[in-house]
């Protein structure tokens, strides 16, 4: 059914369907996904090739995906943020750079 077809079926309309079922609609979607796996499973275990075929397509699918996926940016702490942020500081705003102190020592 459609998001639109449950709320009217319920009585509520759709944002508040998602605002307050939304782990339930989620959970509904991947076992509805789960018993069609299944079946397409059993249908290629039992010899269905066209079944076979698919499965094998959805396996390298799952796998190139697993490749390609990139490893997240471990978050910052507020701390680490504020040190990069002080550290990129730079243009009319840049602390002034230290005076260079010429000593001589001769006699």
């Amino acid at each position: 059914m459609s998001l639109e077809a449950i709320a009217e079926a319920v009585g509520i309309s759709e944002p508040t369907l998602r605002k307050h079922f939304s782990s339930e609609l989620d959970r509904g979607t991947a076992k509805v996904r789960a018993d069609l796996l299944m079946a397409r499973y059993r249908s290629a275990m039992g010899g269905n090739v066209a079944a076979q075929n698919k499965m094998i397509e959805q396996v390298s699918a799952a796998q190139a995906q697993e490749k390609r996926a990139p490893a997240k940016a471990q978050k910052l702490g507020k701390k680490e943020e504020r040190q990069v942020a002080a550290q990129n500081v730079g243009g009319r705003f840049a602390p002034p750079m230290a005076p260079k102190l010429v000593v001589s020592n001769d006699k």
